[in-house]
């Protein structure tokens, strides 16, 4: 007898414990969804050489701006271009329309 009321009281109280942790699992994929993205960076130390490390970035960025439309996207370079030159460049030498300028 005092063995079945320990097996329902552990079955409980597992039962709660797994309750539990799926309720705090919930909450924290919530709160991820919920999390405002404010932006993505991207470093390119060389954005005006026309190679092939420029078109994957250009691809990289157009795709961020796509699944995210309102990420802000941010070039770092060593390269003095500004955000215009370096779209009109995107296009220009790869056929990559960003749908705005990078920062």
């Amino acid at each position: 007898m005092a063995a079945s009321v320990l097996v329902i009281l552990a079955s409980l109280f597992l039962g709660f414990v797994v309750a539990l942790f799926c309720y705090i699992c919930a909450m924290v994929v919530e709160s991820r969804r919920n999390r405002k993205q404010v932006a993505a960076g991207f470093f390119h130390p060389y954005t005006n050489d026309g190679g092939g490390g420029e078109k994957v970035l250009w691809c990289a960025v157009k795709a961020v701006q796509e699944e995210y439309p309102n990420l802000e996207c941010f070039i770092y370079t060593g390269d003095d271009a500004t955000p215009q030159s370096l779209s009109a460049r995107a296009v220009d030498r790869f056929g990559v329309e960003l749908l705005r300028p990078p920062q």
